[in-house]
């Protein structure tokens, strides 16, 4: 079995969705490897901007979606992570209530 730790890395499929219902947001998208397969069960954190502390977590399902419900407006991080794989962190951005969709491309 060959092992490329540290050399994997987590692709963020191109979307993270901003859907606002009053000052609430959904963020979601799907997490892949370098061959294109979803990760199921990758750790999601996401990440107060200011300090780093946790606001919530999550784990992707089988087809490697994650949706992170109820998103207060406000200034964040989202770090992704998983056992033999680079953990991702994005820069900040921002979710607020004319923020409805973001593209992030892959890292």
């Amino acid at each position: 079995m060959r092992t490329n730790y540290p050399f994997n890395r987590l692709f963020i499929f191109v979307l993270f969705l901003f859907l606002h219902q009053g000052i609430q947001a959904q963020i979601s998208t799907v997490v892949f490897n370098e061959k294109e397969t979803p990760l199921a069960f990758a750790n999601v954190l996401l990440l107060k901007a200011s300090d780093t502390s946790l606001v919530k977590g999550t784990i992707t399902e089988k087809d490697g979606l994650f949706r992170i419900d109820d998103v207060n407006d406000g200034t964040y991080l989202l770090e992704i992570s998983m056992i033999g794989f680079q953990t991702y962190r994005s820069t900040v951005f921002e979710v607020k209530n004319k923020n409805r969709s973001r593209n992030w491309g892959t890292w």
